[in-house]
């Protein structure tokens, strides 16, 4: 069969011609902007309920606010009512280099006005702002992205949970009692003291007397804890501002741990690992009131200071003798729980000790504050370490250490006694707790003292036959004495503080010694 190429060529060209007319020729529709493009058109938003779309077609109207962004920004517009006084979250709504949210009061575009907001983040990682509202006002939502970067969004207005912030933190008034809540959508606020958590809710509650406190979370059907609970106090006895977040101590969180009376505790949940999203999950508080310390205290009078936080507790699961002993409070790393008490030397101080650690994380420590303090038949060197704060901290004992005794003499003067608990690492090992039991302080008998006054000079002198904490203390009736002067002297004949006292009438001095 003939062939005719040159036909054939021809004909490809014309063909191609007319197809490339023939696409050139289509008509275009014109791009549509979103129907809320304009502020007279700005869409309602109800609570609760996502709005989804883009940018990628939106403009910018005569007249309307600069959202930061520059020329050629592209807004689209919502409304929304708030229905009381609260504190409401527009979900959705992000500001960077190329993206802005903003909320205004004002029913014109020419009388707009920018209402006070704060960037959060929720729960689920998105992005939002955080505004007060006042009753039956309209704020005006705006999206706005710069020129050729345009986005979808995801817009929703929730009202901000009541307990999502620490001045909102809601009390619990029983001693046993389950809470049940969820914190999708929660948020974090930059000051918390935890690390960055993914949303978290807070709760207050007030110890009515010394005791011990369980917090348990509520555990999913494999066993794993839905929630992370973490407990804090202040240092203070004084109820904590409640809008101060750093001044917030951690106690420790998801274990039993011991509680001062009156002291407020504040419990903040969240999610427990980053990969598990948050959702309904909650706690269980138990509360069981404990006797103060008892035992074999001498003299009878001396007890232990109470301390506001991982305060010492009695138990009789582990004692040396008599009825109970103390044991130290669960800790974190990093913290410590003190049994303190308070005597006046010189006297010999005596008691059992037991401690159940990891040896080289935790340890049970003793420190006196009277740096005239020594171990019993001992100097002061071997055993004692001088700390900056002016403490004596004598050799700790850490592992797995049974019952023994310990004993110290005691300087002159105010003696502020300290057994310390101590974990400074993980992993933990034991009981990872300390015990005190049969604390015995037995003072001095006083020698003889002499009080003189110098003839009609108005000086004062003694003569001392030991180091003793004595008060210098004067009256006009015999009757009604106070305190004048505090002193620890040496031994010899002292010369006091002059007196001071004018006028007519007799005026009486003696020296006193606990």
């Amino acid at each position: 069969m003939p062939t005719f190429p040159h036909r054939s060529r021809r004909f490809r060209r014309v063909g191609w011609a007319h197809l490339v007319l023939a696409i050139v020729g289509l008509p275009v529709a014109d791009a549509k902007a979103p129907e809320n493009d304009d502020f007279v058109s700005r869409r309602a938003l109800p609570a609760g309920i996502p709005d989804f779309g883009s940018t990628s077609e939106a403009t910018t109207e005569p007249g309307e606010p600069d959202h930061g962004l520059g020329h050629g920004q592209r807004s689209i517009w919502w409304t929304w009512t708030a229905p009381t006084d609260d504190t409401w979250l527009l979900i959705g709504a992000a500001r960077d280099h190329y993206h802005a949210a903003d909320i205004y009061t004002g029913l014109r575009l020419d009388e707009l006005k920018p209402v006070s907001a704060a960037p959060v983040e929720v729960s689920d990682g998105r992005r939002a702002l955080r505004f007060k509202t006042v009753t039956r006002m309209a704020y005006q939502f705006a999206l706005t992205s710069a020129a050729e970067h345009s986005s979808s969004y995801n817009l929703e207005i929730v009202r901000m949970a009541a307990n999502d912030s620490l001045a909102g933190a809601v009390r619990l008034n029983r001693p046993d009692i389950t809470v049940m809540a969820t914190n999708i959508l929660a948020t974090f606020e930059p000051d918390e003291p935890l690390p960055r958590v993914r949303g978290s809710l807070w709760w207050r509650w007030f110890a009515p007397q010394p005791g011990l406190l369980q917090m348990t979370p509520n555990v999913d059907s494999r066993g794993f804890a839905q929630s992370r609970v973490d407990v804090f106090t202040s240092k203070l006895f004084q109820p904590l501002a409640m809008d101060d977040l750093s001044t917030l101590v951690p106690i420790y969180s998801n274990r039993l741990y011991s509680v001062g009376q009156d002291q407020l505790y504040y419990f903040i949940r969240s999610a427990t690992p980053t990969n598990r999203p948050p959702g309904d999950v909650g706690f269980h508080l138990e509360f069981r009131p404990v006797e103060p310390l008892s035992g074999d205290w001498f003299p009878p009078d001396v007890h232990p200071n109470p301390t506001s936080f991982r305060t010492w507790f009695n138990q009789t699961n582990f004692m040396f003798d008599g009825a109970d002993a103390g044991q130290s409070s669960a800790v974190e790393v990093g913290q410590t729980s003190d049994l303190q008490i308070q005597v006046i030397g010189p006297g010999n101080l005596s008691f059992w000790w037991k401690v159940s650690c990891n040896p080289t994380n935790a340890q049970l420590s003793w420190q006196s504050s009277n740096r005239e303090t020594w171990p019993f038949h001992d100097n002061p060197t071997p055993n004692a370490e001088a700390r900056p704060n002016n403490l004596l901290t004598y050799k700790p004992i850490s592992g797995e250490v049974d019952w023994h005794p310990r004993e110290f003499r005691l300087g002159p003067g105010t003696n502020i006694l300290t057994w310390r608990y101590w974990k400074y690492a993980e992993p933990s090992s034991g009981a990872d707790a300390g015990w005190v039991d049969r604390i015995e302080y037995r003072p001095d008998p006083v020698l003889p003292f002499k009080l003189n006054v110098n003839g009609f000079q108005p000086g004062l002198t003694a003569s001392f036959s030991e180091r003793r904490y004595f008060r210098l203390q004067r009256s006009v009736d015999l009757t009604n004495w106070s305190d004048f002067q505090t002193l620890v002297p040496q031994p010899g004949i002292q010369s006091l503080a002059e007196p001071g006292i004018k006028g007519p009438g007799a005026v009486f001095y003696r020296l006193v010694t606990p």
